[in-house]
């Protein structure tokens, strides 16, 4: 038996509206399952497995109040992704840091992550209040990334070609 106190109780119509809704100051309410167990299976986003995410998006849609659901659904498959990005971008900004010597590449690495991270946290913040669609929320880091390491790779091309086998390249700097 749940007690409840001060509530409202509200009932919908097929589009999501309140048809009928009326207070209460107390209310006993025989539900079968106690408290403390109807909630414990209860899972944060985060927790929840990528199949389990896209059922509650599935059955909840990805209206305002579960844009975090999609996000994270999303997400699920970006971050993993991400490492293919690195190694993209890595390549020329390691044969660029070389040079600088060993402190410098480090440094450069960490500010990459660091950056990485930041765009991640805003991009999520952004999908999770409806400002930017969930799908690209979660793959806009790997997207500014991706097209970082594309541009890199493109401008160092002749002479990342020139370190890595002399005389490959076609478009070398003088």
């Amino acid at each position: 038996m749940w007690h409840l106190y001060g509530g409202v109780i509200r009932e919908l119509d097929g589009q999501g509206f309140t048809r009928y809704e009326a207070g209460f100051a107390q209310m006993d309410l025989a539900v079968g399952v106690e408290g403390g167990s109807f909630f414990a299976g209860q899972k944060t986003p985060e927790e929840m497995t990528a199949r389990e995410l896209h059922q509650y998006v599935s059955l909840f849609g990805r209206g305002p109040g579960n844009a975090r659901f999609a996000v994270e659904y999303y997400r699920k498959f970006a971050v993993p992704f991400a490492s293919a990005i690195f190694a993209l971008l890595a390549a020329p900004l390691g044969a660029r840091a070389a040079q600088g010597g060993r402190f410098v590449g480090v440094g450069l690495s960490i500010a990459v992550l660091f950056v990485y991270y930041v765009l991640m946290s805003i991009f999520k913040a952004m999908g999770t209040i409806g400002g930017l669609d969930p799908f690209l929320a979660a793959w806009a880091p790997n997207l500014c990334y991706g097209l970082a390491g594309i541009t890199l790779w493109a401008r160092e091309d002749g002479w990342l070609l020139q370190r890595l086998a002399p005389g490959a390249a076609t478009n070398v700097p003088s």
